[in-house]
């Protein structure tokens, strides 16, 4: 199964343990958002953790038109639609996320199955987020998943 994981930059430890225990398992992580550098001419290379504090001087309009952003952009709404299981990983207190936001509207337009981790905030949007008490929760889902898809094959 490809799971897109979506989530915040002060959960990276938390985001590339799973991720890890996903590929252990035979899973494939549709995008590695938190590991990943792009060489851009005229900057050099550009990690993922370096786009907001790389840029934080910069107006939203100059930050947008960086092209590590359009980059990122696409990068991961190609992963969100190439997907089979979208997972949000949330704190464990209730709080705001921006892009794992937007990725998660992006997957459940694209009607992808969506689930989450940790404590999400309260929103009749998140109706159709299936929440998980656990990681091993999540596995069981996953694996129930795995097993169907192989079924239609």
């Amino acid at each position: 199964m490809i799971v897109y994981i979506a989530s915040s930059f002060s959960l990276i430890e938390r985001v590339d343990l799973i991720a890890e225990r996903l590929e252990n398992m035979g899973h494939t992580i549709a995008v590695r958002w938190w590991d990943r550098t792009w060489d851009i001419p005229g900057e050099g290379k550009v990690h993922t953790t370096d786009l907001k504090e790389r840029y934080k001087d910069l107006d939203p309009d100059e930050f947008y038109r960086k092209p590590a952003c359009k980059i990122a952009y696409e990068s991961d709404v190609k992963g969100v639609l190439n997907c089979d299981i979208f997972l949000f990983m949330a704190d464990d207190t209730p709080r705001a996320y921006n892009g794992a936001n937007v990725e998660l509207g992006i997957a459940l337009g694209a009607g992808k199955p969506c689930y989450s981790l940790g404590v999400m905030a309260t929103s009749a949007l998140y109706y159709a987020v299936t929440r998980c008490k656990d990681e091993h929760h999540f596995l069981d889902i996953l694996e129930a998943h795995s097993q169907l898809k192989g079924m239609k094959k």
